[in-house]
Parts: structure tokens; sequence; C-alpha cells
């Protein structure tokens, strides 16, 4: 784990398939957008950073706002479904229950996320404290997610095991 941040020049808004089992009761990914980020100019006027999700783009919304650009994801070669993602830089991270959010807490950006994030626990809630982010102590955190890391079977296999020993 990376310290929590304390500064950052922009925040990051990480999309999510709409379409996805988590985003499930949730309005319309545009609609969504729109209300997150008329939010935060609430709040504040910094540059605000769209990345839509790679299969649930969402077309030309941050036009209608000052200091907004979109980011394109980048698949990263030979993987079937990971994509480029570095939130260095970044004030904070706003994603509801996606990866984004996991790789933030870890990187020390504090996230706002939705109850069904792995990060909710360490994450934030509700973006009126946007301006002051909870930052908790993430140790206990990161052991349980990565308890969920190997399948019974793999570790039966000897997987993690000889996963750990390559390093040594």
């Amino acid at each position: 784990l990376k310290p929590w941040t304390l500064s950052g020049n922009k925040i990051i808004i990480c999309g999510q398939h709409d379409k996805s089992h988590q985003w499930r009761d949730m309005p319309a990914i545009g609609t969504w957008l729109l209300e997150t980020i008329t939010t935060i100019r609430q709040r504040t006027n910094m540059p605000i950073v769209w990345r839509p999700h790679p299969r649930c783009t969402v077309p030309g919304i941050e036009h209608e706002f000052k200091n907004v650009t979109r980011e394109h994801p980048i698949q990263i070669k030979e993987t079937y479904d990971d994509f480029d993602f570095d939130p260095t830089g970044a004030y904070a991270v706003i994603n509801w229950s996606s990866n984004p959010a996991t790789h933030s807490v870890m990187q020390g950006v504090p996230v706002f996320v939705g109850p069904s994030s792995l990060a909710w626990d360490v994450g934030n809630s509700d973006l009126n404290t946007l301006t002051m982010p909870k930052r908790p102590d993430r140790t206990q955190w990161l052991n349980d997610i990565s308890y969920t890391e190997w399948t019974l079977e793999e570790i039966a296999q000897g997987k993690p095991l000889n996963r750990l020993t390559s390093f040594l």
C-alpha cells in the first residue's frame, strides 16, 4: 500500500457498464454521470477526468461542463479484459463498484464508491465530504480482499504457494 495522498490536481470518474449486476437499480449511466459532475462542481472547480467503461462509453457528455475531459481506457496487450488505469496525481477517484476503486485505494488515492464496491470499507460514500475524504487504515481491508484471490481448487493444487515461492 502506498501512503494516502493529501493532494492531487484532478478528480477521476470511472464509469461502469450499465448492464453489470453491480449497476442494478441505478439510473442510466449518463444520468448518474451528470448528477455526479453537478455535485462535484458544487464543491470544487478541480479538473475532472471522465473515464467511461470500455463497453459503455456515454458519448459527448463531458462537453456540457467546463474543465471536464474524457480519457479513453486502453486495453493492455495480450490480456482479455485488462485496461490501463493510473490514479497518480488524482485527488480522488469516483467509481461505483469496479476495479479502479481498489487500485486507487492501494495507490493511496481516496475513493467515493457504492455499497457493492470491494473498496466500500475504506472508501467514502457521500460526495458532500469530497473536500475532506476519509483516509482510514487499509491494512485489514487489504488482508480481507487478499483472502479472496484464490479458489479452493487452486489452493488444493498448490498454486498460491508456487506463486509465492517463485519469488524466493
